[in-house]
């Protein structure tokens, strides 16, 4: 699994993915070792959630997809 500097970006876009699998995946991945705590930091705060908003309210969808964007990055990345 990457690590440094693109593991961050890479599970923040697993975030997007609604759902519990992804994020139960990457969890045992960061408990096994295999993904450092920034990752895991990325990974929280990213998780959208069961995507039933965007079916209802797509533009508002999109606008809280971006808003939820930069404070994912600032806890992956600071």
């Amino acid at each position: 699994m990457p690590s440094g500097l693109i593991a961050p970006a890479i599970v923040i876009i697993v975030g997007f993915v609604p759902g519990c699998g992804p994020q139960i995946t990457l969890t045992t991945l960061y408990l096994s070792g295999a993904l450092p705590l920034s990752a895991q930091f990325g990974n929280a705060i990213s998780n959208d959630g069961d995507a039933l908003f965007p079916a209802i309210a797509p533009k508002a969808a999109l606008l809280a997809t971006f808003y939820s964007g930069v404070p994912k990055i600032i806890a992956a990345y600071g």
